[in-house]
């Protein structure tokens, strides 16, 4: 695991798809628990509670009347304590405890596959990533026990609507997420290879046996020449060979033998 740089995508251009299909699944699991309108039901016997007609029920709130400047409004309230203990049976709490598992395990995946935009994982680690977006799909679709609540069995009609609607789209693609997420491939480069090219960016890559000739002028008028080899796994010098030729040399042979250079007797 390393960082790579913001927005780098250091496991490829697949990775995109998978965080799409992830935010997808994920905003999809959410407007279905959020929404007053997962179910709609007929009864008259709520009238009490200001509810007559086809009114909706979610798993957060429920459809109803409200007052906003002395004008009333129809929509989406919260429960409150006297709607639990008049509508919320074991079963319509068991969907209300999947649909808040969702949303965890929803969120804690969403998170985890946008990381991988910047950051370099093991293999492992969207293995696990991808188990838990099948989790997430299970929880969805369990949320479908509300619709065998006493809430919908006493009521003279219960219908399917849009909160169960996108619960079931959301689990099918938390499932396409999971398939998606699990054939993330490992990082491109290493994490070797990497910190490798951020030291050497500048230095051309050669293949091994690459004979590299630099050649140095220094102030005094001397010359250097080396030869480079590069080698195989290290990259590295394999073999160097240096030759200095100084203009100074001859005359300080000169200057021993007594002789002046560049002159014959």
């Amino acid at each position: 695991m390393g960082f790579r740089g913001c927005c780098s995508m250091p496991h490829g251009s697949h990775t995109t798809f998978a965080m799409l299909s992830v935010v997808c699944a994920y905003i999809l699991s959410w407007v279905s628990q959020a929404t007053c309108h997962y179910v709609e039901i007929t009864d008259t016997n709520w009238e009490d509670l200001g509810i007559d007609g086809e009114f909706g029920f979610g798993m957060a709130s429920r459809e109803g009347y409200f007052w906003i400047d002395s004008t009333l409004y129809r929509g989406c309230v919260y429960y409150t304590d006297t709607d639990r203990s008049r509508f919320f049976d074991a079963t319509w709490k068991a969907a209300i405890a999947m649909a808040s598992l969702s949303s965890v395990f929803g969120l804690a995946s969403l998170i985890c596959i946008l990381f991988a935009g910047c950051f370099a994982f093991p293999r492992r680690y969207f293995i696990w990533l991808s188990r838990s977006c099948v989790l997430v799909a299970v929880f969805d679709a369990l949320t479908l026990i509300a619709l065998s609540s006493d809430l919908c069995k006493d009521a003279p009609s219960c219908k399917f609507s849009t909160g169960a609607g996108l619960a079931i789209a959301a689990s099918v693609l938390w499932l396409i997420a999971a398939a998606s997420v699990g054939k993330v491939p490992e990082a491109e480069q290493t994490e070797e290879e990497y910190i490798r090219g951020l030291v050497g960016a500048d230095e051309p890559n050669l293949p091994p046996g690459t004979v590299q000739t630099t050649q140095t002028t220094y102030p005094d008028g001397r010359t250097e020449t080396k030869t480079t080899t590069v080698g195989g796994d290290s990259a590295a010098a394999a073999a160097t060979a240096a030759k200095t030729d100084s203009p100074a040399d001859g005359a300080e042979e000169a200057e021993e033998t007594g002789e002046k250079p560049g002159t014959e007797e």
